[in-house]
């Protein structure tokens, strides 16, 4: 029978967990016996929707920083369906969360978040009014105070990321991810036996 996505979740492997052919209606099973090609075909074009409902999750649940994560999605092709990976090494820590006391995320990681976000603030007095600005990403890094600034912010949250841990944003997890993910499937596999006639 043909698979749909492999099930690891390691390395950036994207679990969106495997269909089972034995959800599917009789009539639809005994077509895809009869259309095995067919068949793949339309668990590839699955492949590629479920790969555009993550990204749309990725946006829904505000992950996005770089667009990386979002970028970082592969189809690849197989004899009998299609594997969905994410090359992003962070992608398993975002889809699942990380739990209270592990270790600390990698601090220039959190360090170049700090930049980009641009969490360092200037707080300047003149003439009795005090004005706080957020120095640019290449001013921070000129600047050995505020560098120094930088370092000790990232220190804290990647400390308190440790302690707290962070949420799951469920993009590809969970229960309605893998069934919206099977009915992908089921819709593209009605849309092949529309257009195609059981071989005899």
């Amino acid at each position: 029978m043909p698979a749909v996505y492999d099930t690891g979740a390691h390395g950036g492997l994207l679990h969106a967990g495997a269909y089972s052919m034995s959800r599917l209606p009789q009539v639809q099973r005994s077509w895809v016996q009869a259309n095995i090609r067919a068949a793949v075909g339309a668990m590839q074009d699955a492949a590629y929707r479920a790969v555009a409902y993550y990204i749309e999750r990725i946006k829904a649940e505000g992950a996005v920083d770089t667009g990386h994560m979002m970028r970082a999605f592969e189809v690849t092709r197989t004899d009998d369906g299609a594997v969905v990976t994410n090359a992003a090494v962070y992608f398993p820590v975002m889809d699942e969360g990380r739990r209270a006391g592990a270790r600390r995320p990698p601090f220039d990681a959190i360090l170049q978040w700090v930049l980009r976000k641009r969490l360092v603030r200037v707080t300047e007095r003149k003439r009795g009014k005090v004005r706080v600005t957020r120095p640019q990403r290449h001013q921070v890094a000129a600047s050995d105070s505020l560098l120094a600034e930088a370092k000790s912010m990232a220190w804290a949250i990647r400390t308190l990321i440790a302690r707290r841990g962070t949420r799951p944003r469920e993009i590809a997890a969970g229960w309605a991810n893998r069934s919206a993910v099977e009915n992908f499937i089921a819709e593209a596999m009605l849309r092949a036996m529309r257009t195609r006639r059981p071989v005899r």
